[in-house]
Formats: C-alpha cells, sequence, structure tokens
C-alpha cells in the first residue's frame, strides 16, 4: 500500500445519468443536492484508523444508541474544490481545513486524523466526483468533512468508535456576479452568545451552530439577514458574525487602510478565509490589526466615518459586505450602505485565486492529481 492509497475507491452502481446531473449543475443552490460517493473511514481504539473508502453515496444504517445522538461528539469543516481554466481541479489549503478538524477533535476528546489522510480522502472523492466540480462561473464543489462517535453505548465519556465521512455538493455562488453584491443588515444579539472562552468557540462542532439558530431567527424578526455576535461575559466584545469572522476597513485622508478583526481569543473560530484575507491586506501594505473590538466604540466610529466598510468572511460565502448593524435601540449605516471599494476588491481577489484566475503567490492552491 502506498501514501496515496489509504482510501480504496469502490465505483457506485447507481451514478446519476449524465442528463439527472447536468440539470442539478444549472442551478444546485446551496447544500441540496449530493455526488455519487463519499469517503468513510473507521476509528477505534485497538486498530486506530483503518477501512478506508470512497464508495457510493447512501444512507448510514446505525444504532439509536450511537454515542453523537445522545453526547453530541460531532465537528465538521466546510471547504471547496474548484475547476480552474486549464480545467485543472484545485482544493484551497487544504491542509488547514486538516489542522483545524483536529484542534476540534482535541477539544471534544476525539481522536485525531493524519492531515496527509483527510487530504488524500478529498483528492480521491473529488477525483471520483470529478464530472460534479462545476464548470460555470462561481460555482463550485462544496466539501463536508465530519466526524461523529460512533459507538453503540449510553455511558458518559468519550466515545471508543468513531467514523471520518466526507461528502460533497455542487454549489452555486451565494451572489450572482462578483460585481453585484449586496450588502446586509446584521443584528447585534444582547439575548444570546455564541461561546465563551474555555467553551467550545473555537471548535468547529455541531453544538455551536445547533446553539447560533435561535439568535438567526432573532435577526430575522428585526429584518436582518444575520447575527452578530458579542462576547459571552461582558456583552461587551465583538466576536464573529453569523458562522463567519469579521472585519472592519478605515482608509485615512491620506489614503492609507487599516483593516481590524477581532482577536482570537479561545472563543472564536481560526476561519481560513480570516487568514488568508489578513494575509493578502498585509501584502497590498494594509495595516492588519487583531484586537479587541469594543462593540461600543465601533459603532461610534461607524458613525463618525472613521469605519467605512464592515464585512464577514467565510468559506461558504468567501465575503459578505455589510451596510448596516442593528441593535434593539440603534441602527447604523455603513458608509453609504452598500458594498465598500475594499471589501469587494479583496473578495475578488480571494475568488480569483482560488478559482485559479491569477497567480498564487501563496501557493494555497492544491492541485488534485
Amino acid at each position: 500500500m502506498t501514501d496515496k492509497d489509504h482510501f480504496i475507491v469502490t465505483q457506485s452502481t447507481h451514478c446519476a445519468s449524465d442528463s439527472e446531473r447536468n440539470a442539478i449543475l444549472e442551478n444546485p443552490g446551496f447544500g441540496k443536492y449530493f455526488t455519487d460517493h463519499m469517503a468513510v473511514m473507521s476509528f477505534s481504539r485497538d486498530k486506530g484508523w483503518h477501512s478506508g473508502e470512497v464508495r457510493a453515496f447512501e444512507p448510514f444504517s446505525v444504532s439509536p444508541a450511537m454515542m453523537v445522538f445522545h453526547y453530541g461528539q460531532a465537528i465538521f469543516e466546510g471547504m471547496k474544490a474548484y475547476r480552474t481554466p486549464e480545467n485543472e481541479l484545485v482544493l484551497f489549503r487544504p491542509e488547514k481545513n486538516a489542522q483545524r478538524l483536529n484542534k476540534s477533535a482535541v477539544r471534544m476528546a476525539m481522536p485525531e486524523l493524519d492531515e496527509k489522510l483527510f487530504i488524500e480522502a478529498c483528492e480521491k472523492l473529488v477525483r471520483a466526483d470529478a464530472t460534479w466540480v462545476p464548470e460555470r462561473e462561481g460555482q463550485s464543489l462544496y466539501l463536508r468533512p465530519f466526524m461523529v462517535a460512533s459507538e453503540a453505548h449510553l455511558g458518559l465519556r468519550a466515545a471508543d468508535e468513531y467514523l471520518f465521512v466526507i461528502i460533497a455538493s455542487p454549489v452555486s455562488p451565494f451572489f450572482q456576479s462578483i460585481a453585484d453584491v449586496p450588502a446586509i443588515s446584521i443584528f447585534a444579539t444582547d439575548n444570546y452568545v455564541r461561546a465563551v472562552e474555555g467553551g467550545t468557540g473555537e471548535a468547529k462542532c455541531a453544538g455551536n451552530y445547533a446553539a447560533s439558530l435561535i439568535a438567526k431567527d432573532e435577526a430575522y424578526a428585526h429584518d436582518c439577514q444575520d447575527v452578530l455576535w458579542r462576547d459571552a461575559k461582558e456583552r461587551k466584545y465583538i466576536e464573529e458574525m453569523g458562522t463567519s469572522n469579521v472585519c472592519f476597513v478605515s482608509r485615512s485622508a491620506g489614503g492609507s487602510v487599516t483593516l481590524r478583526t477581532p482577536q482570537l481569543t479561545g472563543s472564536l473560530l481560526d476561519g481560513i478565509s480570516r487568514d488568508s484575507i489578513l494575509t493578502l491586506a498585509r501584502d497590498r501594505g494594509y495595516a492588519v490589526s487583531e484586537e479587541h473590538l469594543v462593540f461600543d466604540d465601533v459603532i461610534n466610529e461607524i458613525s463618525t466615518g472613521s469605519i467605512q466598510e464592515v464585512f464577514s468572511c467565510g468559506t461558504a460565502v468567501t465575503i459578505s459586505p455589510v451596510g448596516s448593524i442593528v441593535s434593539a435601540d440603534s441602527k447604523s449605516v455603513v458608509g453609504d450602505g452598500k458594498a465598500g471599494e475594499i471589501t469587494m476588491s479583496l473578495r475578488e481577489e480571494l475568488i480569483n485565486i482560488q478559482f485559479g484566475q491569477i497567480p498564487d503567490a501563496h501557493n494555497w492552491r492544491h492541485l488534485i492529481p
């Protein structure tokens, strides 16, 4: 067995027809349709990780006593595969997803997975479902690697058995074009918190997302599209926006640009898009500051025009501009309420790197063999 043979590929016998697949790829939406295969690997305390396979996408038959249902050991990642103008298939910084999955696993008392196994599973799944990687502008193949406790047992402890799985879904871009991106309104909740230092905030675990849903409904009730989270202790510091990181942009009279974002304290997710955008900003000569951002101070800087742009960043949306921040007693319009120039130029640059449209100075694109 070679270094690339930890996952045996078994061709599905019920693949979608060309016409079925092409109809889906006309407008796949997000997370609605799934490719023909999935990658699966098992773990047990005595064997370690074993039995890696790329096989047909199909339901699992599991015990109702499976521990993930009862004690919530479930972590996941989000990443994409892209088709370049040369018709190559690439991933974007997959080693960072592998590292973050392992960081989440440690926090949730789950086994780590070798980075090479993680990347091999991604490569082999995308290669097996290469015809599902869209060709239309802005579309990509979203990968959802996840790990769950699979042991059937009701005792309260870390499980002894786990499943690592990757499924894939062709997705449309959140916005119709690079140029036409609407700015959204976000609601700064004071009723709910996402995470606390010492908790699971920096782990990408399922429970964090379940706990966020009620605040999303609160945002909708205030005619907003997403949530701005504040810290759990004082409700004073800005943390994340929805399920993404958040950045604030100011430009001086002399033209110098500063990009500010909340500091990683243990309650925030270490976003791969965040890291990439901060790197691109530094490449441009922008000042970059990772700091404790006081909510009231930020709102004041928006009202005085010191902060002219706000955006969120994450795998699903890449960059989403923010036009206004709403709280229980106020509404602050950012700049002119539309997507800002710097926001959009960073968004375009990152997307062009991911899709192979421009040179990749940092070697972030990972070619799938």
